[in-house]
């Protein structure tokens, strides 16, 4: 809790987008944890989170997608609340997805994606394994085995 209140005093320069008069707002409360709300700021990232963030406040403010593993040292998460931003639903909003069929529960309202056209107005944690095949990373090992096999033939 220390942190979290020198965090509040001293925010990071992270924590204003260049072209947002409204910062993110942060609280500590001693019995509910510490709150970070950016929401309605137009933010060019996410501001420094301490682990011990309880909520998390990211409404309405201009994210396309959300970097892997950023949710993932939030331990102490007890609510978060995404919605009104353009996600793009592509290979980069797996993580987010997989997060939030993890963490239901903590989400306020469910995100949905904002593009490309096929799946706007999708909630996120809808999109199905099959629409992220695309986003496998090809694997050369079938190609190895089927040089080895080739060989194999021409002895």
């Amino acid at each position: 809790m220390i942190v979290s209140l020198i965090f509040c005093i001293f925010p990071m320069t992270t924590m204003t987008s260049p072209a947002s008069a409204h910062p993110c707002r942060c609280t500590v409360h001693s019995t509910e944890g510490f709150t970070v709300n950016c929401s309605s700021s137009k933010l060019s990232s996410i501001p420094y989170l301490t682990p011990d963030t309880t909520e998390l406040h990211l409404s309405n403010t201009g994210l396309s997608t959300v970097p892997p593993g950023l949710f993932d040292k939030l331990v102490g998460l007890k609510k978060l609340s995404l919605t009104g931003n353009p996600f793009h639903c592509d290979c980069r909003i797996q993580y987010l997805r997989n997060w939030l069929l993890k963490n239901k529960y903590v989400v306020t309202k469910e995100p949905t994606c904002a593009s490309p056209n096929l799946v706007t107005q999708k909630p996120i944690s809808e999109l199905s394994d099959e629409f992220f095949t695309s986003c496998l990373k090809p694997s050369c090992t079938n190609w190895i085995y089927l040089i080895i096999i080739g060989m194999l033939f021409c002895v």
